[in-house]
């Protein structure tokens, strides 16, 4: 699966952190309007956060056989290790994500600083090196679902001003100091595309703060079908959390699930060490 916009994974602003007051009382909760407003009026204010940041992305995937006999393999296992990192580049409003791999398994892999290119020298037609850092990277996932969207911020994407009329929007619930906005995919072409360009319509929920519009946890769902016409089923969650150093909410752990008729793929990721990427400097891991 691909992103639709661009052809990158995901466009996203979000937020530095809040402190999350107590549990919202149901009456005091503002209205779905409300907490669409501020949530995109949240991410376009903190469009200047996220460009040049860099964090150690630790990713582990396991592809293991639905049917279990004599002759079935044992579940593979990959371990990767990736800088992964959000720029800015001109005409395009807001933070890109960009993952590039440089361990798998151990075995260093690469070799070449084409994120940190990116990084030092952002231009308009730099597009095109984020896109095949993004395809390349993509090779190490596991499984036979071929996807650049298991991002940590590929769901707040759809928060964008621009992207909220495309999806049907409910409050699903509220939990703690969060409403639970469930959102659903209506509209064509739709922002996640298969490889050969079809449709791939999301649904799924996100955890906001109602008083500040800070998502806190995202939920993606997606169903998709192979050339063979076999579903595959597909959920992406992340979790964020406070960055002591940073003092921002960031993605801090990232889990996908996929399904097929042969196969089942776990993957988890961890993200640790965010720094600022200073253009004079060279990229620390």
């Amino acid at each position: 699966m691909g992103s639709g916009y661009g052809k990158l994974a995901c466009f996203v602003r979000i937020a530095p952190v809040v402190v999350l007051g107590a549990s919202v009382a149901a009456d005091a909760t503002p209205s779905k309007k409300e907490v669409l407003q501020r949530a995109a009026k949240y991410i376009d204010a903190q469009a200047e956060l996220f460009p040049q940041l860099v964090v150690d992305e630790r990713c582990s995937q396991t592809l293991a056989q639905r049917v279990k006999s004599s002759t079935t393999s044992p579940p593979r296992v990959i371990d990767t290790r990736a800088d992964f990192a959000w720029i800015r580049l001109d005409g395009i409003p807001g933070a890109i994500g960009v993952r590039d791999v440089r361990e798998v398994d151990g075995k260093p892999v690469g070799g070449e600083d084409r994120l940190e290119d990116l990084l030092r020298r952002p231009t308009a037609s730099s597009i095109v090196a984020a896109r095949t850092l993004l395809a390349e990277s993509a090779r190490y996932n596991v499984g036979p679902l071929w996807r650049n969207v298991n991002l940590p911020t590929t769901a707040l994407f759809f928060l964008h001003r621009s992207l909220q009329p495309r999806f049907s929007w409910k409050v699903q619930r509220i939990e703690g100091s969060a409403v639970v906005l469930s959102f659903k995919e209506r509209e064509r072409p739709t922002v996640i595309r298969g490889f050969n360009n079809e449709p791939v319509f999301s649904r799924g929920r996100i955890w906001i703060d109602p008083a500040t519009g800070v998502a806190h946890r995202t939920e993606l769902d997606t169903e998709a079908r192979d050339l063979e016409g076999h579903t595959t089923y597909y959920q992406l969650l992340v979790e964020f959390a406070v960055d002591e150093s940073l003092h921002l909410l960031l993605p801090r752990r990232l889990r996908e699930h996929y399904e097929t008729p042969a196969e089942v793929v776990d993957g988890e990721a961890e993200y640790v060490n965010y720094r600022r990427f200073q253009t004079e400097g060279r990229l620390v891991r």
